[in-house]
């Protein structure tokens, strides 16, 4: 559970109208490299992980690969859940809930499929050590910036999240 208490803040009152999203995200591993794929906003400066909101009446996995493909091109092979994170985005009046994946990758189209706001966001994949990505990721923390899609409150919850996974991930190597 990811909570404003977190980031030094008091904790808001949730409404009656609480958005609550479902999710899918997580690790995308090139087993001929041992590398992690890592999206980079670079007109926010941000780096964190791939994956997304559900669409309809998709499955946590549908979700998982279709966010997978448009934000980095890649089909995948589910490997295993890591579990689930909660964000209590409280400021806002949001939950959301985030199954996480570790995923091997089948094949890079290298052809993005993204929204408008992605594009914007000047997203690209970059492939990176586990450890590399976990300092760039917490490095996020400095220097992104807001942009007219979301705010630093927003953006801060998705970089302590991304953490999180990464360092699950980094833990599940060892078992």
């Amino acid at each position: 559970v990811i909570k404003n208490e977190d980031f030094g803040l008091e904790a808001t009152p949730y409404t009656d109208n609480c958005y609550v999203r479902y999710a899918s995200r997580g690790i995308v591993f090139d087993p001929a490299t041992n590398k992690i794929a890592v999206e980079y906003k670079a007109n926010i400066n941000e780096y964190k992980l791939p994956g997304g909101g559900r669409e309809g009446n998709e499955t946590e996995e549908e979700t998982f690969h279709r966010e997978v493909f448009e934000e980095s091109g890649c089909k995948v092979k589910i490997v295993k859940k890591l579990g689930t994170i909660l964000e209590e985005r409280s400021n806002i009046d949001m939950k959301q809930y985030s199954a996480i994946f570790v995923a091997e990758l089948v094949e890079d189209t290298k052809e993005l499929h993204l929204e408008q706001k992605e594009a914007d966001e000047g997203m690209v994949v970059k492939w990176m050590d586990v450890d590399e990505a976990l300092e760039a990721v917490k490095k996020s923390h400095d220097t992104v910036k807001a942009d007219g899609y979301e705010s630093l409150y927003n953006a801060h919850f998705v970089l302590v999240r991304d953490e999180k996974i990464i360092e699950a991930y980094k833990e599940s190597l060892d078992e």
